[in-house]
C-alpha cells in the first residue's frame, strides 16, 4: 500500500466504438471491465475514485465514490474526468494513479513501479511505457499539476489531450516489457476474440 496516494478510474467516455455501451460494464470473462482496476487500485492505493458519466448507481455498489464530468468540462475527454474527479480527493492525497477502465491486464506491480520512477527522477508525471508505444492513460502525477489542468482545460490548450499534458510537464517514462499488459478494449470485436483465445488456453 502507498501512503497519500489516490487512484483514479476512468469509466466517463462515450464508448463511440463499443457501439456506445458503458465500457467498463462490458463484461469480460464475466465480469464488467471495471472490476479489474479495481482490483488492482483496492491492493496499492489509499482511496479511490471514479469518474463516470453513465450508471453512476452500479459504480457507486463498488463502495468508492463515483464524480461525474463539473458541467463545465463535460465532453473534454479525460482530462475533464480526470480533474473533476480529482477535486473530491482527499486533502492528504499527494499523488494520483490514473488507469482506464477497459485495461484488465495491468500488472500488480504497476502503481510501485511509477510511484518509485517519480521519486527517483523527482518529476511531476510518471507514465507507462511498453516498447515505442506509450500509454498516456496510465499516468501518475502529483496532485500540484492540478492548477496546470484547469488551465488546460479552461483554454482548451492543444485539443486536451493526455499525452499532452504529460509531455509538457516533467515527466519520466516507465517501461513494461509485455505490451499484453496495456491491451484495451475499444471494440466488441477485440473483446469477444480476446475472449475466446482466453477460454481455449
Amino acid at each position: 500500500m502507498i501512503s497519500n496516494t489516490a487512484g483514479l478510474i476512468l469509466a466517463g467516455g462515450l464508448g463511440s466504438r463499443m457501439n456506445h455501451q458503458d465500457k467498463g460494464m462490458v463484461l469480460f470473462k464475466q465480469k464488467p471491465l471495471v472490476e479489474y482496476p479495481l482490483a488492482l487500485l483496492r491492493k496499492n492505493v489509499d482511496c479511490i475514485v471514479i469518474s463516470a458519466n453513465r450508471n453512476l448507481d452500479k459504480y457507486a455498489s463498488y463502495g468508492h465514490p463515483v464524480i461525474p464530468d463539473l458541467p463545465q468540462y463535460t465532453a473534454l475527454g479525460p482530462l475533464g474526468g480526470i480533474y473533476s474527479a480529482s477535486m473530491q480527493l482527499p486533502e492528504n492525497i499527494t499523488f494520483i494513479q490514473v488507469v482506464p477502465c477497459d485495461t484488465p491486464f495491468l500488472p500488480d506491480h504497476l502503481v510501485e513501479q511509477l510511484h518509485t520512477a517519480l521519486l527517483q527522477t523527482n518529476t511531476d508525471i510518471a507514465m507507462a511505457i511498453s516498447g515505442s508505444n506509450q500509454h498516456p492513460s496510465i499516468i501518475q502525477f502529483r496532485r500540484s499539476l492540478l492548477p496546470d489542468l484547469k488551465r488546460r482545460l479552461d483554454q482548451h490548450v492543444d485539443k486536451l489531450r493526455l499525452r499532452s499534458f504529460v509531455l509538457d510537464n516533467a515527466h519520466t517514462l516507465v517501461n513494461f516489457e509485455q505490451e499484453d499488459f496495456f491491451i484495451n478494449f475499444n471494440n466488441p470485436e477485440s473483446l469477444k476474440l480476446w475472449d475466446s483465445l482466453q477460454g481455449s488456453t
